[in-house]
């Protein structure tokens, strides 16, 4: 019998090369393995920050994740003892997950006995910034405590939680008037700064409101603009801010804000005042800028000029980006700021007199939600129109990346995880683009085997265009995960938040048997391992 000789050489390089093989395998591996879960708090367990023998009943629609991965939510919890319940905020900014608020607590920075009540409607406007800090709308209780006061917002600083503004309080940088009617919207930034769009009541008369914008600065809120107020970066001195209409305010991280209103120009004596103009506005609370005007001529469509802007948002480098219909009432279009300017992204029909030279591609309807990130890149939720589209194919979701408007996904199209056949029916949302060109959606599936247990998922698609499916209806889902204590369950429904870059989103799952939980869906960097993937080809062509 003949045996094979190695020498101190060969064993140390074959040694070296089955390490080598091993740790090329490693990130494969984790790859195949699909999206990861953790569980933050699950019904009939623990309450964070209660005490024994009070859990978790039930949980609110939607969570919040920041970029660190960390989640807050609102929930529900019960006395196992006494039977009662009661309503609370839980974050895990700072570190482990703790209580920030409990229905019937003393509430900070008001007068003893005035407790927070959680009644319909409930808090609100919950988020968590990048600082691991919380802040939230909520109802009140307590001496003093009627239907006009009833309702303030607080923020944390440094994860203490803090008394903001309440309803009915003085207008702030507002001498004449009696105080705040309604929020319209809140905001906390990431450096703990806020903002509010809210209404104030006339000092003449309680029926008499008018809608305010303010931003803190040094500490104070200050106005920045309001109804009745001189218009921000006027054409001319005497325009004045007529109506905000229905419109709101939209805050970035970085404690900047877009909005729209009508402009009018007060002609003075006995002319009165022009005929109203929309315009578009964006900017810090020191430098508000003009972004667009009606009847201005739009950059893209020939001949066309803009009538009303709609839908818009502000992006954390306070670029904007909006939806305009025309002054001829039909036609509409999607731009962005961009240092050059204003640019068109997608229309809706065709002007008359445009060439095909002219026309990014056309849609005959804008969805439910449109996003710029922090490249400027957009995604957009569209529904084409045209020779050969039908119901069945309509939908889809159109990324510009680099100048160019691309499809990523489309109704008809395989839903991938799903199983053969089984094809995207409808688009539901776009949930969130984040600053890694992950796209996250929710869409309707149709197929064979397809019914309402079954025919609602969640999916990512990544800047490759490497689709994966993160949740469906009907599947089976481990509760426990990373535990040797497999707990599997059907899944009924889900509520995703928005995607953060790390690819992390929170979820509210409901599962078939009535009960639910909070969960972290982590999706695996496909590029990391390509990267490791070459690395270790190199290195394996090395040791040949």
């Amino acid at each position: 019998m003949s045996a094979l000789l190695f020498s101190g050489n060969h064993v140390r390089s074959v040694a070296a090369l089955l390490i080598l093989i091993s740790l090329c395998l490693l990130p494969f591996r984790i790859a195949r393995a699909g999206v990861d879960y953790r569980l933050v708090a699950f019904e009939g367990r623990p309450v964070a920050g209660g005490v024994s023998g009070e859990v978790y009943h039930a949980f609110s629609s939607r969570s919040v994740i920041n970029m660190s991965g960390q989640v807050a939510f609102r929930g529900f919890g019960e006395n196992l003892n006494t039977g009662d319940r009661f309503q609370g905020v839980w974050s895990e900014g700072g570190g482990a997950l703790r209580m920030i608020a409990r229905e019937g607590d003393q509430v900070p920075g008001l007068a003893q006995g005035i407790v927070f009540d959680w009644p319909t409607p409930p808090i609100d406007q919950l988020a968590l910034n990048d600082a691991g800090d919380v802040s939230f709308r909520s109802m009140l209780e307590g001496p003093g405590v009627g239907f006009n006061n009833a309702r303030g917002f607080w923020a944390e600083q440094d994860g203490v939680l803090q008394f903001k503004f309440r309803r009915w309080s003085d207008a702030p940088d507002l001498e004449s008037f009696t105080g705040i009617r309604q929020f319209r919207r809140l905001a906390h930034s990431h450096a703990g700064q806020f903002a509010m769009a809210a209404d104030f009541i006339g000092a003449a008369s309680t029926s008499t409101w008018f809608r305010g914008i303010w931003m803190e600065v040094d500490g104070e809120l200050q106005l920045i603009a309001r109804e009745g107020g001189s218009a921000p970066d006027a054409r001319h001195a005497s325009e004045l801010i007529d109506d905000f209409g229905h419109a709101v305010a939209y805050f970035n991280k970085s404690h900047q804000v877009v909005f729209v209103g009508d402009v009018v120009r007060d002609r003075g004596g006995n002319k009165g005042f022009s005929f109203p103009t929309h315009v578009i506005w964006a900017g810090g609370p020191e430098s508000i800028r003009e972004v667009a005007r009606g009847s201005t001529a739009t950059p893209g469509i020939v001949g066309g000029r803009f009538g009303e802007f709609t839908q818009y948002d502000i992006n954390d480098n306070g670029r904007t980006i909006f939806s305009a219909t025309l002054t001829n009432g039909v036609q509409r279009g999607v731009w962005v700021e961009t240092p050059e300017g204003l640019r068109p992204i997608a229309f809706e029909e065709p002007l008359e007199g445009t060439s095909e030279d002219d026309l990014y591609p056309a849609t005959s309807r804008f969805g439910n939600r449109f996003y710029l990130n922090n490249h400027d890149q957009v995604a957009l939720h569209a529904r084409v129109a045209g020779p050969g589209v039908t119901s069945s194919d309509r939908d889809g979701i159109w990324v510009d990346r680099n100048g160019d408007l691309g499809l990523v996904v489309r109704t008809s199209d395989e839903a991938a995880g799903a199983g053969p056949g089984i094809v995207f029916d409808e688009i539901n949302e776009l949930v969130s683009f984040n600053d890694v060109g992950q796209i996250l959606f929710t869409a309707l599936l149709r197929g064979s085997g397809i019914d309402e247990g079954n025919d609602f998922g969640l999916w990512t698609i990544d800047a490759r265009g490497q689709m994966e499916l993160i949740l469906r209806e009907g599947q089976l889902f481990n509760i426990n995960p990373f535990t040797l204590e497999t707990d599997l369950r059907i899944v009924k429904g889900f509520v995703p938040s928005e995607m953060n870059d790390s690819g992390q989103l929170a979820l509210k799952i409901l599962f078939e048997d009535g009960t639910s939980g909070v969960f972290v869906a982590t999706v695996p960097e496909a590029g990391t391992v390509l990267v490791l993937g070459f690395g270790c080809a190199w290195g394996l062509r090395r040791q040949n």
